[in-house]
């Protein structure tokens, strides 16, 4: 009797790890964000579009900061076509969930966003290289994403959606769990950082 109960307890301490565990793999997706191309097919690896945010209306692109923003990242109200998705599998449509890097175009050059701890603004970098560590949600794993529709920006490091929130200094970027309601009506309510 008392091995069976030994079994049974680790079997459900094991059941109990694994739903813990899936639970924990899945990133909050909050779609933020309209994909705003010159077509009205499929988004294309490396095409370059306006990542629009759904809240402003106006595009992420490159912005200088300065010594206090973090990253050079920022907000414009025209649009210019200023990122491209680079998808890890090569050429063709973007797919949702797939492992995607993601540019932002800078004068004719640009460079890729990753994760990395700073002290201020959000946590991330420019690379050169890709860095495929990004997941387009909002649409079913493995169809394309299509030019008008909303998608979330999920960075598979973080595990949480990359949304358009107020920020006292820097671009208004924040993670999802990171944004009170408050800040979120800011935004609303708030043009885009300069």
């Amino acid at each position: 009797m008392k091995r069976s109960f030994v079994g049974v307890l680790a079997c459900m301490t094991v059941v109990g790890l694994s739903v813990t565990a899936g639970a924990q793999a899945e990133a909050p997706v909050q779609p933020d964000y309209k994909v705003v191309t010159g077509s009205s097919g499929d988004l294309v690896s490396d095409d370059a579009f306006d990542l629009q945010s759904v809240v402003s209306g106006s595009s992420l692109t490159y912005k200088r900061q300065g010594t206090l923003g973090g990253i050079n990242l920022g907000w414009d109200t025209k649009h210019g076509d200023y990122v491209t998705i680079k998808r890890q599998a090569g050429s063709g449509p973007v797919k949702y969930g797939e492992p995607v890097a993601i540019r932002v175009r800078r004068g004719n050059d640009g460079n890729y966003i990753r994760y990395s701890r700073r002290d201020l603004g959000i946590n991330l970098d420019w690379s050169s290289s890709p860095v495929y560590e990004w997941r387009i949600k909002g649409g079913q794993d493995g169809q394309p994403v299509k030019a008008g529709a909303v998608i979330a920006i999920v960075s598979t490091v973080e595990k949480d959606s990359l949304v358009y929130c107020y920020r006292k200094n820097g671009a208004w970027l924040k993670w999802s769990k990171d944004c009170s309601r408050a800040e979120r009506e800011l935004a609303k309510r708030g043009a885009p950082s300069l």
